[in-house]
């Protein structure tokens, strides 16, 4: 029966007889309900696209990332002939098995660092760059009979792989120039107003910050409303089969995620090409890490990061010290067996690095002490870099997670956690955890999503043809998230404004569309 037809004996006047009824349902009138449930759909919108946006890059970081969080134990399996040696009674000099590794390669080779073995049935790592070689080859040599046992370039094997993978965008083939902001917070170590950017990781910036507005607007849909009492939070519904027990599983699987999810986006953000520089110039002024105790070279730690990954957040613009020009009683160079038992007496944690003195990147010898690092990534009370003159081997300085700033402490035991170390077998399984539910929220969603669309379409969200002009606390609540997001993460906020541009004109085009198809006129 239509809403238009009088019933009998209510007294309801007919419409006219030259205007034919409405055969449209009236619309609820309760203001408040009305919009409480636009704002509802607005936020399912948010989430379907947000997933649209990051699905696709969160699978690939999820199963990639679990990869990388057994880099170690994976590599001691594939690698077995080059990592693992029997042990003996005694070593040879560290010094022949450098030059084993060195004679190896031929002409031209250039020590980049070297990794006493981590244990006793461990191998010798050194870290040869040659001429025209655009990265290190590692060599890996029987401490005990100096023997090498064959080599690999960095990158070549199956975590290698997987590391590229996880970061597929991040190349410099394409740039985007942007304004550097950490040019205003820190001019004097970031002079250029104007960086270029990769386009790739420009786009995995993006979308990693696209992964909080899905985790929030995702946590907002599963809380529970006054008109869901009795509703399910924690539990399937597996009886119920199809696209309800998708949901719950969903809903179940994304509220265990969100958490973690939002902790690794967090981590993870600092590596980034124009936020992580951002960060870093902000980190420093706002907390800066303590004035070192030792004379400064030209060279930076990072500098000495031929691979990027033995150097720490925080360290990268650190200075090395400077060794004493004026020693003359002694050789031009203490040699690798010294300085490998200094680092014994000094309490370098095994498996830590020892590189060269280094030359600064802007020409000219540097005089840089011989440097000693623990190996990343590690716990923060690991964190350590000790310095060696280079002609007496006295310890000129070193530093720790001690001598960072607030912030920058802060953010080394957010990648600590992001990399699964800094408590150990607790954190891996929390972030093993976290990608395998990446994984299930994604399958379940696309599950959702496959089952709801009508045939023949793409299921997309339904825009309604009406203009909304309502605003709820959540609605205000919404732009106030959005707002701050945009201001921490720049970025973030260009992406916003290009959906919003392009979501007007689709809801243009479409109610333009729909009042076609009425036969009404669009005003």
């Amino acid at each position: 029966m239509s809403v238009d037809t009088p019933v009998p004996g209510s007294g309801a006047a007919a419409p006219p007889a030259d205007r034919e009824p409405d055969p449209r349902p009236r619309r609820r009138t309760d203001p408040g309900r009305t919009a409480r449930g636009r704002f509802l759909r607005r936020v399912w919108r948010l989430h379907f696209y947000a997933g649209m946006i990051a699905g696709p890059v969160l699978l690939l970081l999820a199963l990639t990332g679990v990869v990388i969080l057994y880099t170690d134990p994976i590599q001691s399996v594939l690698h077995r002939d080059l990592f693992s040696v029997s042990e003996r009674a005694s070593t040879v000099d560290l010094d022949r098995q450098v030059a084993s590794a060195v004679a190896s390669i031929g002409d031209g080779a250039e020590v980049v660092s070297v990794t006493p073995p981590q244990a006793a049935d461990r191998s010798t790592r050194v870290d040869v760059l040659r001429d025209g070689w655009d990265t290190a080859r590692s060599v890996y040599v029987d401490p005990y009979t100096g023997t090498v046992l064959g080599s690999m370039k960095e990158g070549d094997d199956l975590v290698g792989l997987v590391n590229r993978l996880h970061g597929f965008l991040n190349n410099d083939a394409v740039t985007v120039p942007l304004p550097s902001l950490a040019h205003l917070v820190d001019p004097t170590n970031h002079p250029s107003a104007v960086v270029d950017i990769p386009l790739g990781s420009l786009v995995i910036e993006i979308v990693t910050v696209w992964t909080l507005v899905l985790a929030i607007s995702g946590i907002y849909l599963w809380w529970p409303r006054r008109s869901e009492k009795g509703k399910r939070l924690f539990s399937v519904r597996w009886s119920k089969g199809g696209r309800v027990r998708w949901r719950d599983l969903h809903a179940v699987s994304g509220v265990g995620l969100a958490g973690i999810l939002v902790a690794f986006v967090v981590s993870g953000m600092p590596w980034s090409d124009y936020w992580g520089e951002d960060w870093r110039a902000v980190a420093s002024t706002v907390t800066p890490s303590a004035e070192p105790e030792y004379t400064s070279s030209p060279v930076t730690i990072g500098e000495l990061d031929r691979f990027g990954r033995q150097i720490v957040w925080s360290d990268r613009d650190r200075a090395v010290a400077a060794s004493d020009p004026t020693w003359t009683e002694g050789p031009a160079t203490i040699d690798w067996d010294a300085v490998a038992r200094i680092g014994r007496e000094e309490g370098m944690v095994p498996g830590y690095s020892i590189f060269p003195p280094a030359t600064s990147s802007q020409g000219g010898s540097a005089l840089g002490a011989v440097t000693l690092v623990n190996h990343w990534p590690q716990r923060l009370d690991e964190q350590r870099t000790v310095f060696l003159d280079r002609f007496s081997g006295r310890t000129l300085g070193e530093t720790t997670a001690a001598d960072s700033g607030i912030l920058a402490r802060a953010t080394d035991f957010g990648v600590n956690m992001h990399m699964g170390t800094q408590y150990g077998v607790v954190t891996r399984v929390a972030a093993t955890l976290g990608c395998l539910l990446v994984v299930a929220s994604l399958v379940t969603s696309y599950a959702m999503w496959w089952r709801r669309r009508p045939t023949g379409t793409a299921g997309l969200p339904r825009t309604s043809a009406r203009r909304d002009t309502t605003h709820t606390r959540g609605s205000i609540g919404l732009v106030v998230i959005a707002a701050l997001l945009a201001v921490v993460y720049p970025s973030f906020g260009l992406s916003v404004v290009a959906i919003l541009v392009l979501d007007a004109g689709r809801q243009y085009f479409v109610a333009r569309r729909r009042s076609r198809a009425a036969g009404e006129v669009l005003i």
